[in-house]
C-alpha cells in the first residue's frame, strides 16, 4: 500500500479487511480459530460498507459476549506460540473448562 492510501485509510478509518478480520475472529461459530459466515442477512453489497457492517457485527458480539471475548483471545494466543496448534486448543479447553 502506497503512502497516500495508508494516510487516506487513516483518515478515513477504513482499513481493507479489518472489519472481516475483527467479525472473522470474533463470533458464535468461532473457538479459537477464524470462520466467517458470509450468509449473513443485510451484509451489504460495497466493499467499505461490508468492511463496515462486519467490524459493528464484531464490536457488538465482542461487547454482548466479554467472557467469551477473552477466552477467544487466551486461546489464540496459545495457539500463536505454541508448536503443536490442535494440542493448544486441546489445552485450553482443558484449563478452562474442566
Amino acid at each position: 500500500m502506497d503512502e497516500k492510501k495508508l494516510y487516506l485509510a487513516r483518515i478515513t478509518g477504513s482499513y481493507k479487511q479489518r472489519g472481516i478480520n475483527l467479525y472473522g475472529s470474533n463470533n458464535p461459530w468461532v473457538d479459537g480459530g477464524y470462520y466467517v459466515p458470509f450468509d449473513l442477512p443485510n451484509v451489504p453489497e460495497s466493499e467499505l460498507e461490508k468492511d463496515r457492517f462486519y467490524f459493528r457485527e464484531g464490536i457488538h458480539y465482542i461487547r454482548s459476549n466479554p467472557k467469551r471475548f477473552l477466552i477467544l483471545t487466551w486461546k489464540r494466543q496459545v495457539r500463536l506460540w505454541s508448536a503443536n496448534r490442535n494440542w493448544a486448543l486441546d489445552a485450553t479447553d482443558f484449563i478452562l473448562f474442566r
